[in-house]
């Protein structure tokens, strides 16, 4: 690829509230830049223009107003010392290290999201030499894995490759286990809900045949199993009317007889208090009908049987 051809680093973002890491981007990328293109190897006054045309209008403003010297302008060097100054101004150590001690993973964080976000804080903490077993500790005591973090308490020698490459692993194993369970738990109560739903249509068909059993025979007069077999009346001759299949307790012609002789005794005053028993046996016909009037004046109760 041709030297020309290599695009430029992109211009300073002065919008964002993360100023620091913005900046810190920024200039590695017009470091790479200038080796890439071989623009270190060119006269300072072509790298100072260089670095001025692809800062981006808003942060040559801000350079600008730091009001720099003729001799400092001249220098690429210079003007980003400056510029740093103005992006990464003296920060609190002991905050950003409070910070990154209290990182901790947090629920829907994956593994990876935690180590890039552990090792951004500890950029801001100047561990040195020690950054890499600081992170590492960070990662392991802050990981929600309890089972991970046991297995790594149990290593005898563990760096931070070590560290994270156990983490990933136990963390993806337990995440695959918990959404297994989850689904077969799932699975499981679906089919508790569907044999409920049986057992309780079981249930609704037998309380229907339950009621079945229950309805009071027209026949007969008494309660049995549905079916002509079932019924003592099937065969039967009614002694009222000679019909079969029914007792003379639920023949319909006495019930005619019966309703024509109240509505003659509403309507007459020497008759009231018609009463009518019927006497039977159970498994037999009835065999006696009676009615008792009140007659005369005297009101006076007369009994008299009562034939078809």
């Amino acid at each position: 690829m041709a030297m020309n051809q290599i695009p430029p680093p992109e211009p300073m973002n002065c919008e964002k509230d993360d100023l620091e890491n913005n900046w810190q981007f920024f200039r590695e990328s017009f470091e790479d830049y200038r080796k890439v293109t071989q623009l270190d190897k060119k006269d300072e006054s072509v790298q100072v223009a260089t670095l001025k045309s692809v800062m981006g209008k808003q942060c040559k403003h801000i350079l600008k107003q730091l009001r720099l010297s003729e001799a400092d302008m001249a220098n690429h060097t210079a003007i980003l010392d400056k510029l740093q100054e103005h992006f990464s101004p003296c920060r609190n150590v002991l905050y950003d290290r409070y910070l990154f001690h209290d990182s901790k993973q947090e629920e829907r964080e994956t593994i990876e999201q935690y180590v890039i976000r552990v090792r951004q804080l500890a950029k801001k903490c100047k561990y040195g030499e020690v950054e890499s077993e600081m992170i590492r500790d960070r990662l392991v005591l802050g990981a929600k894995d309890k089972a991970a973090r046991t297995r790594l308490f149990r290593e005898k020698e563990c760096d931070l490759k070590k560290a994270i490459e156990t983490l990933r692993i136990i963390s993806e194993t337990t995440t695959q286990q918990i959404r297994k369970i989850s689904g077969d738990q799932e699975v499981h109560t679906l089919k508790q809900k569907s044999k409920y739903k049986d057992q309780r249509t079981g249930a609704r068909k037998w309380e229907s045949k339950s009621e079945a059993i229950r309805l009071q025979c027209k026949y007969c007069g008494w309660k049995h199993p549905r079916g002509h077999n079932s019924c003592p009346a099937y065969g039967k001759t009614c002694s009222l009317c000679s019909k079969r299949d029914h007792f003379a307790s639920q023949c319909m012609q006495k019930k005619k007889k019966v309703h024509a002789l109240q509505d003659k005794d509403s309507d007459s005053s020497d008759y009231e208090d018609l009463n009518f028993v019927v006497i039977h046996t159970l498994g037999q016909e009835p065999c006696k009908l009676f009615a008792t009037m009140m007659l005369g004046k005297k009101r006076e109760a007369v009994k008299f049987q009562l034939v078809s």
